[in-house]
């Protein structure tokens, strides 16, 4: 095979996992951010030899198998850390924390991303004193250049692994592994709601002048129906928490207006998946009150090797059905978002935040009103919205009843 004969995942297809770059001994595949401020690869085909092995490793170009939604065995549970400082520094239930801790603790190693100048990217630690390096949520897609390659090394080492990332990354690092099994590897993927484009951030800190985010929520006000979500950012003077409603940022990501293509029509995704665990917040969830305020994740154990894990560390976690799990957290399983793919504000992403002022991308990407044209604009996307929310609701019922077959 040729140089000219590989195939990488296309634009629409392609998750930035980077799984292809790892995989290529011969400096032929790079990374790039494009104008639409995603990750994408590049190849050299001059110093390609044509070997496969990015194909191989590609999880869209080899159609490796993740997940899916029916005739799940897989448990869904509430749950929530019971080592109060682990809780308090967490943005949910703390969860993925309790797991680290006891990994660690074992002499193994966590893998999963930290927050570096703005810059979510993915690290391996192996001490408890670096964990509060992967705490937090961070709402960017993290940069994974050599992670897999790294993972492998500690897994041939005998290490064990405690893998964190996104559903895409978790079936980039098997499909990078291919046909090798390690019983030494946990894995653990996060219910995602799709990744932003850089260009918000960039944006966002070259107008205000800080230096830094160095948080996406808090839990200052409570955790319960995302009280927390607020941005905490950092010059140096001082340090800034902008709630909600008034950040560029966390609201332009809500709206999933840029995410990257292949998040409209996510394929790793599933209430079965090949990770051990899926982990995210529980929202809606109605019991266990006196948990509201520092957090309740969700937590889906698929297989035994995670429930150990589990059963191990110190995480309090109790029956829940998967009515409760998927109606407030429709993403477990829908990973299409409706005609947002085909929009204007996501088509022309790059032009539109390299020319326009920084009130009318506030008014494009956020909820800040003004213009003749916003309340069109608005009537248009809420009618798009309630569509979304019509598909989504069909498609948990569908679900749901496939379990009682």
């Amino acid at each position: 095979m040729s140089g000219s004969k590989i195939k990488l995942a296309t634009t629409h297809d392609c998750t930035g996992c980077m799984a292809c770059v790892d995989s290529c001994r011969h400096d032929a595949l790079h990374a790039v951010i494009r104008r639409d401020g995603h990750y994408y690869v590049e190849i050299d085909r001059e110093k390609c030899i044509g070997c496969g092995a990015c194909m191989k490793a590609c999880p869209v170009v080899s159609g490796f198998a993740y997940g899916n939604n029916f005739k799940s065995e897989s448990k869904p549970f509430a749950a929530w850390c019971r080592d109060e400082e682990l809780i308090r520094r967490s943005s949910s239930g703390g969860v993925f924390a309790a797991l680290a801790t006891r990994v660690l603790a074992a002499g193994g190693v966590v893998v999963g991303a930290a927050m570096e100048n703005s810059v979510a990217r993915h690290i391996a630690i192996e001490t408890i004193d670096d964990l509060y390096k992967l705490q937090g949520s961070k709402y960017q897609q993290s940069a994974t250049q050599e992670i897999y390659s790294k993972t492998l090394e500690y897994l041939k080492n005998g290490r064990t692994v405690l893998f964190s990332g996104l559903g895409c990354q978790v079936a980039a690092l098997y499909s990078f592994l291919g046909n090798r099994k390690f019983d030494n590897l946990i894995t653990v993927d996060l219910i995602c709601g799709g990744v932003p484009s850089r260009k918000i951030v960039e944006k966002f800190l070259s107008l205000t002048g800080y230096d830094n985010i160095t948080a996406y929520r808090d839990k200052i006000d409570g955790w319960f129906d995302g009280k927390g979500i607020a941005l905490s950012v950092e010059d140096d003077f001082s340090t800034k928490r902008i709630p909600l409603k008034e950040s560029f940022v966390l609201t332009a990501f809500l709206g999933k207006a840029t995410q990257r293509y292949s998040c409209m029509d996510c394929r790793f995704n599933g209430t079965a998946r090949r990770a051990d665990m899926t982990i995210g917040d529980f929202w809606g969830v109605k019991e266990f009150e006196e948990q509201h305020f520092n957090g309740i994740s969700l937590v889906i154990v698929h297989s035994d090797k995670g429930r150990a894990l589990l059963d191990e560390s110190a995480v309090e976690f109790r029956d829940t059905d998967w009515n409760k799990a998927l109606v407030h957290n429709p993403r477990i399983a829908i990973g299409k978002v409706l005609f947002t793919r085909y929009s204007l504000r996501r088509v022309f992403v790059g032009w539109w935040f390299d020319h326009l002022s920084f009130k009318n991308l506030e008014i494009l990407y956020s909820n800040r009103k003004g213009g003749v044209l916003w309340l069109p604009y608005r009537a248009v996307r809420y009618v798009l919205w309630r569509l979304q929310l019509r598909y989504n609701r069909r498609h948990v019922e569908r679900i749901l009843s496939s379990f009682k077959d």
